[in-house]
C-alpha cells in the first residue's frame, strides 16, 4: 500500500515466472482517488502534458467499470509473454531472471 495525502494505491496478487523468464498471473490494483495521482504524476513530469488529457480519460473509463469515479479497481494481468490493465493491452511482459 501506498499513500499520498488522499491518494491509496492498493495492490495484492501472485505471479510465477515461466521457464522462458515471463511473469505469468494476476495482481488487483485498487487506485482510490487516482486523479490526485494522476496530478502528482504530471507536477513531477513524469507524464507528458500531451498524453494527460488521454490518460485521464482510460483512467475515467476504468474508474466507470468499477462503479465509482474516484477508484480504480483492475487486474494487472500477465499472460502468453504480455501484459495488460482491466481490458487495455499494454504491451509485452518484462523477462525476469531469477538466480
Amino acid at each position: 500500500t501506498a499513500v499520498w495525502g488522499p491518494a491509496r494505491l492498493e495492490a495484492a496478487g501472485t505471479l510465477d515466472v515461466d521457464a522462458q523468464g515471463r511473469p505469468t498471473g494476476r495482481i488487483t490494483v485498487r487506485a482510490t482517488n487516482w486523479r490526485e495521482m494522476l496530478q502528482v504524476a504530471r507536477n513531477a513530469g513524469v507524464v507528458p502534458e500531451p498524453f494527460v488529457p488521454t490518460i485521464e480519460n482510460v483512467l475515467t473509463g476504468l474508474a466507470g467499470l468499477s462503479g465509482r469515479d474516484d477508484t480504480i479497481d483492475a487486474p494487472l494481468s500477465f499472460q502468453n509473454g504480455f501484459v495488460s490493465f482491466g481490458p487495455i493491452p499494454l504491451g509485452p511482459a518484462p523477462r525476469l531472471v531469477i538466480r
